[in-house]
């Protein structure tokens, strides 16, 4: 009995040993089907959710921030109690003017402007994909440093023109979508006959001391003859050198007007 017994246990132990390793690569097999199921869900989900974000893109209800520009972006957002993100440029509240070429009455910036900054648009955009204003659009330097005069408690009492390649002139708070259009002389040309006419309405409207010009030379062509149109009792000055400098005369421009308004208060 005793050698019976030792043989018994001596088949349980084989049987047991033999048991382990094939529960263990069931085991195994069954985790490596789950993950495969699994890959397959988030595949479905990566599929989902990038024609979703597509589709809210194209509709405008969202927009994409480069990682280069991600810090600046959230800087210019308020988080709202739901985490959401708002930009603090905003004013999608206020009326639109229906006047195409002009400002809205009063500025969105200055409540008497009496100063008048034309600028042309920008290469260079904000990463956003739905109609904003054009001030909020272009991402030049020279928007850059306006935004953030703007934003200051002492606005410039400036209102701002720009020529667009794309809309010809149109006024900083009309809004635009993103494009790709370059200025030529050609379409300089073609601008320029509006572009005039535009700058006369707005004149008609409103008396400036100074009118600022800061644009490059094919941008010029579009403005040719504007001096005629210009009064008597108003200054007209010209940006001169390349981009930086004339982005340095333009800010230099601004902040004498912010300092001229402050001394009359």
């Amino acid at each position: 009995m005793p050698k019976n017994e030792s043989l018994y246990e001596r088949l349980r132990h084989y049987e047991w040993s033999k048991t382990e390793p094939e529960t263990l690569t069931g085991l195994v097999q069954e985790a490596i089907d789950m993950g495969g199921k699994a890959q397959e869900e988030q595949a479905q989900l990566r599929n989902a959710s990038e024609k979703v974000f597509t589709l809210l893109s194209q509709s405008g209800l969202i927009f994409e921030i480069d990682h280069v520009d991600s810090e600046r972006w959230l800087e210019q957002c308020t988080v709202g109690l739901d985490g959401s993100h708002q930009h603090a440029l905003d004013r999608s509240h206020e009326p639109v003017s229906k006047d195409p070429l002009i400002l809205k009455e009063p500025n969105a910036y200055a409540k008497a402007a009496e100063y008048l900054l034309i600028i042309s648009c920008s290469k260079r955009k904000t990463p956003m994909y739905r109609k904003r204003p054009a001030i909020e659009v272009y991402d030049g330097p020279i928007y850059r440093a306006l935004r953030k005069r703007f934003n200051a408690l002492n606005a410039p009492p400036v209102e701002i023109c720009i020529i667009s390649a794309k809309y010809g002139l149109i006024g900083a708070r009309n809004k635009i979508e993103r494009y790709d259009y370059q200025m030529t002389p050609q379409r300089a040309i073609e601008l320029q006959r509006t572009v005039v006419a535009g700058v006369e309405k707005i004149l008609r409207k409103r008396k400036y001391s100074e009118i600022f010009v800061n644009l490059g030379a094919t941008y010029r062509i579009a403005i040719d003859g504007i001096e005629r149109a210009i009064p008597e009792d108003t200054q007209l000055i010209f940006a001169s050198g390349g981009i930086g400098k004339r982005t340095s005369q333009t800010v230099q421009w601004l902040e004498r007007a912010s300092l001229c308004k402050c001394q009359e208060r």
